[in-house]
């Protein structure tokens, strides 16, 4: 009878030893995975390597046969994306420059004919990076400067407010957020009940406009931008937008979005708004508004870091100033594009 006992009780396991069994399984997938990602890694970084290597020597190749010009496009060197290894490339035709991505998977590196003839861990100012793409800001005035120059309040605010507010451009990075170095400022020099705000490039009040953050029809786009106040009446702060056709024409009424209440004074609260862009789409009016009722003389009213970008996701402010963005245009007058952070 024993012995039967016996070999009943050595015929199992008990649930100490299978959890030991368990943890020591889960220790070991553990270590594996760790040490397959390190060496897939390493191989995507040799592969990149090599692929900017071999991209630098072509694009070099067509340089010398075709009388030290730069290709405009990387076709024009006969470079294309292969297997899981995609190039990104910008030309610069006035200063006859280039500057080449190549991504394998998640990991990136560049070079270019100015500087990085060697292929260096990173992407291009730009471009996207180890395999996160880039992102852009629409806002074309987004830094403050070329709608403010000299003072002047073309394409920023709600003009019928214009005769009771003082706008300038702030080029001080004294208090500001995180990775913003301007910002928009107004100070109320004639009492009024209301609101006042900025506009980006449009006031999206009007039935009609020429002007606004381009848009495709049935995308969508998060709204941001950082507002300021002084006073002693408690504002909120709010998004207005309105889309318009090909025809310059608004489509249906403007919108103001959700009421942000700011509740301290001179601190900076960023306030967002996504949307959707409707059928027949192709710009949009944005405002950024306070509303406090009155607005008493010496009230100031900041905006800082307008962002617009396509989805739905709430980025990092960046502009063509901040580290690895580019001006798509005109600097601090045009739209920016760069890696999201």
């Amino acid at each position: 009878m024993r012995q039967i006992r016996q070999a009943r009780a050595s015929a199992g396991f008990t649930i100490v030893e299978l959890l030991i069994v368990i943890v020591v399984i889960a220790i070991l997938a553990a270590i594996t995975l760790v040490g397959y990602t390190g060496i897939t890694n390493r191989a995507n970084a040799v592969s990149a390597q090599a692929a900017a290597q071999q991209a630098y020597e072509a694009v070099s190749a067509y340089i010398i046969n075709n009388s030290s010009q730069v290709p405009t496009t990387l076709a024009a060197a006969s470079i294309n994306n292969s297997n899981n290894t995609t190039y990104q490339y910008s030309y610069d035709g006035t200063a006859n420059t280039f500057c080449l991505t190549a991504t394998t998977s998640n990991v990136s590196y560049f070079v270019n004919n100015t500087s990085q003839s060697v292929p260096a861990a990173g992407a291009c100012p730009g471009q996207g990076v180890n395999g996160v793409p880039p992102i852009t800001n629409l806002v074309q005035n987004a830094s403050g400067v070329q709608y403010l120059s000299g003072g002047a309040a073309a394409n920023v605010l709600n003009d019928r407010y214009s005769v009771y507010v003082t706008y300038s451009a702030n080029n001080t990075s004294a208090g500001l957020p995180a990775g913003v170095s301007k910002y928009f400022h107004s100070a109320v020099n004639t009492a009024f009940s209301g609101v006042h705000g900025y506009d980006l490039g449009v006031n999206p009040d009007g039935t009609t406009a020429t002007t606004g953050v381009p848009v495709t029809a049935g995308t969508s786009y998060m709204i941001s931008g950082y507002v300021r106040w002084s006073g002693t009446t408690v504002p909120s702060a709010y998004v207005v937008y309105a889309w318009y056709d090909s025809s310059n024409n608004r489509i249906g009424s403007n919108t103001a979005g959700t009421t942000f209440t700011t509740s301290s004074a001179n601190t900076w609260y960023r306030v967002s708004q996504a949307v959707t862009a409707p059928s027949g789409a192709v710009r949009m009016g944005v405002t950024f508004r306070r509303n406090v009722g009155t607005n008493a003389i010496g009230d100031t009213f900041d905006l800082a870091a307008p962002m617009v970008t396509t989805g739905s996701t709430l980025y990092t402010y960046a502009d063509g100033n901040s580290t690895n963005w580019i001006w798509n245009g005109t600097a601090d007058g045009s739209t920016s594009t760069g890696p999201p952070s």
